[in-house]
C-alpha cells in the first residue's frame, strides 16, 4: 500500500511529518512525501528512514499573506502531476493548505484521505494580514474539507473539538516525542556554547513571529537575576529580534539548528520558555512540539494561560502558567525556578507526564489504527 503526503514546506524535516512518515514505513507502508521547496535549496529527490521524499521547486516566500495566493496553485498543479505519476492508494494532507489537491485526486479516483490539521489554518493567516476575503475563504474551506476527508487527525484535544462541530470525524495524534533515556549523551553541550556548567540557562525553541511573546522574554532579562536567555529557531520576527539584541546583553541568539539537535538544546537549558499572545486566535489550539520536547527532556516550563500548553502545565503540574506574558511576570517566574527544589520537582513531573502520557508510541498507536481501519494492514518489517 503506497501512502502519500504533501505538504506545503521542503521537509527539512518537518517534525510531525517525520515521525509520521517514519511510523508508516516501519509498519510495512510505502510512502512518498511530496512537499514544496520555495528556495530550491534541498535534493529534489531524497530517501528518509525508509520513505521518499520529492521536493517540488515553485518560487516564493515564507510570511508573504495574500500574495501566497499566486504561487500555492502553481504547488497544487505540480502536486497533481506527481499524484498521477506515482497513483497512490491513500492520500495524507498535511495542513488545509494541501487540500485542494490532494482531495481532488482523492475524489477523481476513489481513495480514502486523511487532513492532518496541524493548526487552526484559518486563524494563523491573520498573523500574516491576509485578505479578510482570503481569510473566510479559508474558513469555508476548513468546513468544506473537514466534513468531506476520511478522517481528521490533529495535534490536541482543544482542536478536535473545534473540528468535530464541523462535522469531521476525528483523531488526536499528538506532536508527542519518542521515549529516550533521561541520561542519554549530548552531542550538543554547554561547553559547545561557552556556558559555565552553573549557569541559569531559559530557552525558547521554536518559531519567530509576533504571538510568541518573544521581545517580552528578552526584555525580562532586564528585570530578573542573573540568568542566560538562548533563543533557538526563525520566522517572520527573526530582524526584529536581532536587531534588539545588542540591548540585552543576557540574550544569545543561536539561530535556526537541526531537528536532530533540539532535544540537545532542551536539555541544556534549566527552563523552557513558550509564551503565547490571547490576541492571536490559533494560540488557542496551540500544542506545540516544544512543549513536548521539554516534557521528554524532563524540564520546567513557563507559559501562558492559553489553550492546550497551559491545561497540559496546570494538569502536569510541570511549570509555571503567567496570566499574561509582560516582562515583569515572565522575570518573576524566572526567578521562582530559580530554586532547584521547585524546579526539580517540576521536571519530575514533566518526565512523568511524558512517559505516561505524551509520548510518540502512544501517538503512532492512534495513526496506525486510523490507517488500518481505512486500508488493510500490510507486512509489518523494520527500517534501520
Amino acid at each position: 500500500m503506497h501512502i502519500t503526503m504533501l505538504l506545503t514546506n521542503p521537509f527539512r524535516p518537518d517534525p510531525r511529518v517525520h515521525k509520521e512518515a517514519r511510523s508508516l514505513t516501519r509498519a510495512g507502508y510505502r510512502v512518498t512525501v511530496i512537499c514544496w521547496d520555495r528556495q530550491g535549496e534541498f535534493p529534489p529527490l531524497e530517501q528518509i528512514d525508509g520513505f521518499e521524499v520529492r521536493r517540488l521547486v515553485v518560487p516564493s516566500g515564507y510570511g508573504v499573506g495574500s500574495r501566497q495566493a499566486l504561487y500555492l496553485p502553481r504547488f497544487w498543479l505540480l502536486a497533481l502531476k506527481e499524484l498521477y505519476r506515482l497513483r497512490p492508494d491513500i492520500i495524507h494532507c498535511h495542513d488545509l493548505d494541501t487540500t485542494p489537491a490532494g482531495y481532488w485526486y482523492a475524489r477523481t479516483h476513489r481513495l480514502p484521505w486523511l487532513f492532518d490539521a496541524h493548526e487552526a489554518y484559518p486563524e494563523a493567516t491573520v498573523e500574516l494580514r491576509v485578505n479578510r476575503l482570503i481569510y473566510h475563504l479559508l474558513v469555508w474551506l476548513e468546513r468544506f474539507m473537514t466534513r468531506r476527508a476520511s478522517h481528521v487527525i490533529t495535534v490536541g484535544n482543544l482542536i478536535a473539538q473545534r473540528f468535530q462541530a464541523m462535522g469531521g470525524r476525528v483523531s488526536v495524534v499528538g506532536n508527542y516525542q519518542p521515549l529516550q533515556p533521561v541520561d542519554r549523551h549530548l552531542v550538543v553541550t554547554r561547553a559547545d556554547l561557552g556556558l559555565p556548567a552553573d549557569a541559569y540557562v531559559v530557552a525558547y525553541i521554536g518559531g519567530f513571529n509576533r504571538a510568541r511573546a518573544i521581545v517580552p522574554l528578552m526584555e525580562a532579562t532586564t528585570y530578573a537575576h542573573d540568568v542566560t536567555v538562548l533563543l533557538v529557531g526563525d520566522g517572520p520576527q527573526r530582524p526584529d529580534i536581532e536587531a534588539r539584541l545588542p540591548q540585552y546583553p543576557r540574550v544569545r541568539y543561536l539561530g535556526w539548528v537541526p531537528q536532530a539537535q533540539v532535544p540537545d538544546y532542551t536539555r541544556l537549558a534549566d527552563v523552557i520558555y513558550y509564551g503565547l499572545l490571547g490576541d492571536d486566535l490559533n494560540n488557542h489550539y496551540s500544542s506545540p512540539n516544544a512543549l513536548f520536547n521539554a516534557l521528554m527532556a524532563g524540564r520546567p516550563l513557563i507559559t501562558t494561560n492559553i489553550g492546550e500548553v497551559a491545561r497540559i502545565v496546570q494538569t502536569g503540574q510541570c511549570g509555571l502558567v503567567l496570566e499574561s506574558p509582560t516582562p515583569q511576570a515572565i522575570a518573576n517566574a524566572i526567578d521562582q525556578l530559580r530554586d532547584r527544589f521547585r524546579r526539580e520537582t517540576m521536571a519530575t513531573n514533566a518526565r512523568r507526564a511524558a512517559e505516561t502520557t505524551y509520548n510518540w508510541a502512544a501517538a503512532e498507536a492512534v495513526l496506525l489504527k486510523i490507517y488500518r481501519n481505512l486500508i488493510p494492514t500490510p507486512v509489518s518489517r523494520q527500517v534501520s
